[in-house]
């Protein structure tokens, strides 16, 4: 094969249920300008020998690797990273599979409008009963459509300015795709949903509970991000929209992660959002962030939520809705 045009790396960990499925959809692929990228995380049971099984089978398409510790899905995407020959980058999780066409639809895309990202929206594929999710708009197709999947990536932006992704292992591609946005990326969003997200119940995501903590994780990486990449000559409306970003993964965590953890923790959680809010983003009860207008193109959930619970906030009630969560 020549030099391919995409590569797609896929960090693997325990994925012998998936994997097969996952690597056979990237075999069917219309198109044949790509590689793959497998990198074995210390798994315990046999994904290694799955996808060393494709390497044999196929050779001039899949290239696997292994680590020699464990360092968790993010630092095994940088890894792929830096072995790519292609020039854009898609990430698939080894759970998940892709249509027939995917690489083709977004490559074409990418080279028709010279694209450093291209975004498209995902199918759930929840006990094999499938739901399409558009991608969002404007710029929430890059900051709270907070995925590394259903995207496409060119290479040397990647590189040149040295996206990562966090230090932490929970939701890692929150500050990964907030660090693309800083980066001014120039994107195009498509009516197209051709990943197919399945739901795995033991994945580290759906694994988290309100004992993990996650508000204290988004907040290091949003202090992370202020340290490393908001230095940037950013727009007022772009730090509008991070600080948004912000605010939709902290309430996500308070409402999706945080329930039922009974009224005390809550309160000590709903506490701990707000103090650290008012230190990254002063004076935001004062801003236009919420007001529904201004949040064109983002998803009717995280619209409506956000809407509500922050303007509750302005008054007081929002303790009122986040109590009742506690419960269940």
């Amino acid at each position: 094969m020549n030099k391919p045009r995409v590569s797609i790396i896929i960090p693997i960990y325990n994925a012998e249920p998936f994997l097969d499925c996952c690597l056979d959809s990237l075999v069917q692929q219309t198109c044949d300008c790509f590689e793959v990228i497998c990198i074995d995380d210390q798994s315990k049971d046999a994904s290694l020998s799955i996808a060393s099984g494709f390497e044999q089978a196929h050779p001039e398409r899949f290239r696997v690797f292994s680590n020699e510790r464990n360092v968790g899905q993010g630092r095994t995407r940088e890894r792929g990273v830096t072995l790519a020959h292609g020039d854009y980058i898609m990430f698939v999780d080894s759970d998940d599979y892709v249509a027939d066409d995917y690489v083709e639809t977004y490559l074409n895309a990418a080279e028709m409008e010279q694209c450093d990202i291209v975004v498209a929206g995902h199918t759930r594929d929840i006990d094999n009963s499938l739901h399409v999710v558009p991608a969002p708009r404007g710029d929430w197709a890059i900051t709270t459509y907070a995925v590394a999947w259903a995207k496409l990536f060119r290479t040397s932006f990647l590189r040149e300015h040295n996206i990562r992704f966090a230090t932490e292992r929970r939701g890692e591609d929150i500050f990964f795709n907030v660090a693309c946005y800083c980066c001014n990326p120039k994107f195009r969003v498509l009516d197209y949903a051709g990943y197919r997200y399945r739901l795995n119940r033991a994945s580290t995501t759906k694994s988290i509970s309100h004992a993990d903590h996650f508000e204290r994780a988004i907040s290091s990486m949003f202090h992370e991000l202020l340290n490393e990449w908001l230095t940037f000559d950013l727009a007022p409306h772009q730090r509008k929209v991070i600080a948004y970003t912000y605010f939709a993964n902290m309430i996500n965590a308070l409402i999706v992660y945080d329930h039922g953890c009974g009224p005390c923790a809550m309160r000590r959680k709903r506490q701990f959002v707000f103090n650290d809010a008012k230190s990254l983003f002063p004076g935001y009860r004062n801003d236009r962030l919420f007001r529904w207008g201004w949040t064109k193109g983002q998803s009717t959930k995280i619209r409506l939520t956000l809407w509500v619970l922050m303007n509750l906030n302005r008054i007081g009630l929002d303790r009122v809705i986040l109590w009742l969560l506690s419960l269940v």
